[in-house]
């Protein structure tokens, strides 16, 4: 029968060569996949009759027809000569050459559909039943024939079926890799040094790495949450949808935040505008998904672009503080009768922020304070953690007031207690707040503890080579400079100096 691969220089050999194009990546049911299916090129019922013939060799052989338990090992078999068989398992020659055509890597080669395959097998089986004379080396093959072409479409169809699943979650995955692909990456970097600022050496460093594995991670949710959705649905509608709700957000986030490099000076590094979009690690904890707050669904575009705004306003940056409040302010009144706490929530901070950032503490802590109120009352704990933690900032270092942030920062803990925190952030946030009210009013042997778990709790997250562990360990080398340990304190700063002049690492998942 036909070996089932294509001769070299045909004109499907361009498929062995695009189709597997992440070498070393683990097999699993993609190892039922087509060639072409594999190269995301059009898929139609050619490449169902492969997956099938692949399940059905597997099944009457005890293993797979193309061996590789990785993709470069598959790409070598598809280009191999001959399919993997045990020498010691006989079935029907008509059988075994039906299942070799189905095989081929070249789809032209194959049957024309599935029935003409199918058709083949059945009159095998119709053969066994009739018990023709066959040779007696059938005969232990005759007796389980029957039942395996019998249960063999069930079992084949199911993995056709999931295998087009899968195909249709990784599609959806690459979909995110894409905003920031090769193409994007150096336009953007070259945008971003072209600005009046753009001496932005240190800083694309630092931009590229985070955003290849914030993009990286977003890419893999997105397969992961389609994944619990239509292959293993081990997850109900409600929890799907808030998936999708959460990680369609991140991947605005992501496109605006991407979008922003060609628009103009940047008024705020880049890498601190980064690091401040949304983990993606909540988009798939159960329970992190169980206390999100998903908008009325006639809302969902209008919320949709009132963020998309608020976070445009956001990259005016401080040069812009009065135009921001203005922008801020008309979306808080058009925002008005989209009925969803959260937004309400997130227009009202900004607007208390920049009155902070504008020297008008008293009015921002105003609104700040009873945004804290409502969201406690309502039980969004995250929300009021956070907000806690700002205004225990804010009476450290814009309008000091010691016992003010001691109880702010009282309540903070309260909050962050009650609240999931899946990433991390949160609690580094506080912690921040705690180390900024020790080293203004407290006692700086605590200072020095609360910085070395700032510095611990930034590594986990970011990894050594990263702005947010360089700022820890500034902090850290100011407090102990502050006991009068200049020498720790200077050897803090030459590995800040060594750390600024070079690339940072790859660096770690949100």
């Amino acid at each position: 029968g036909e070996s089932g691969v294509g001769s070299s220089g045909s004109p499907d050999d361009s498929l062995l060569e695009t189709s597997l194009t992440e070498t070393g990546t683990r097999v699993g049911t993609p190892a039922y996949m087509s060639p072409e299916q594999l190269a995301g090129r059009t898929v139609d019922a050619r490449c169902d009759q492969f997956s099938f013939c692949v399940t059905a060799w597997e099944v009457l052989f005890g293993v797979r027809p193309y061996a590789g338990a990785r993709l470069d090992g598959l790409l070598a078999a598809f280009r191999a000569e001959g399919l993997k068989r045990p020498a010691d398992i006989e079935i029907p020659e008509r059988v075994e050459a039906a299942l070799r055509r189905g095989l081929s890597v070249r789809p032209g080669a194959r049957f024309a559909d599935m029935a003409s395959l199918l058709e083949v097998l059945e009159t095998e089986l119709r053969i066994l039943r009739k018990e023709q004379v066959r040779p007696a080396s059938w005969r232990g093959w005759k007796v389980l024939g029957a039942v395996v072409l019998v249960s063999l479409g069930v079992f084949a169809v199911a993995k056709v079926r999931e295998a087009r699943r899968i195909a249709a979650c990784e599609t959806e995955g690459a979909a995110i890799g894409q905003l920031w692909d090769d193409d994007v990456r150096r336009t953007s970097l070259a945008a971003l040094r072209s600005t009046p600022k753009g001496a932005l050496v240190h800083d694309e460093d630092r931009l590229s790495p985070w955003l290849d594995a914030y993009v990286e991670e977003l890419a893999d949710a997105h397969v992961q949450a389609c994944r619990h959705r239509s292959v293993e649905q081990d997850w109900d509608a409600e929890l799907s949808e808030k998936a999708a709700w959460c990680l369609e957000e991140r991947r605005d986030e992501l496109e605006q935040e991407i979008g922003s490099y060609a628009d103009g000076d940047p008024a705020l590094s880049v890498v601190d505008r980064a690091l401040a979009m949304s983990p993606v690690r909540p988009c798939l904890d159960s329970r992190a998904l169980e206390r999100l707050e998903l908008p009325p669904p006639g809302s969902r575009a209008e919320v949709k672009s009132f963020k998309g705004e608020l976070s445009a306003s956001a990259r005016l940056g401080d040069e812009a503080l009065e135009e921001r409040l203005t922008l801020v302010r008309d979306l808080k009144a058009r925002a008005s009768s989209v009925d969803w706490a959260p937004l309400q929530t997130e227009l009202r901070r900004a607007e208390g922020g920049v009155l902070v950032d504008l020297g008008r503490a008293t009015e921002g802590v105003a609104v700040l304070e009873k945004v804290w109120f409502e969201s406690a009352e309502s039980s969004r704990w995250e929300a009021a953690a956070s907000i806690a933690a700002y205004l225990a900032s804010i009476a450290t270092l814009d309008n000091p007031d010691a016992e003010v942030a001691r109880r702010w920062l009282a309540l903070a803990t309260v909050c962050l207690r009650q609240s999931y925190d899946p990433a991390g952030r949160l609690e580094l946030r506080l912690v921040e707040s705690q180390l900024s009210y020790e080293t203004t009013f407290g006692d700086v042997k605590k200072a020095e503890k609360i910085a070395r778990e700032l510095l611990d709790g930034r590594r986990r997250i970011y990894g050594d080579a990263h702005v947010q562990v360089a700022a820890a360990q500034s902090w850290l080398a100011a407090v102990l400079s502050g006991q009068g340990r200049l020498e720790e304190a200077i050897a803090l700063g030459n590995a800040l100096l060594k750390l600024n002049s070079k690339p940072s690492a790859r660096t770690a998942s949100v």
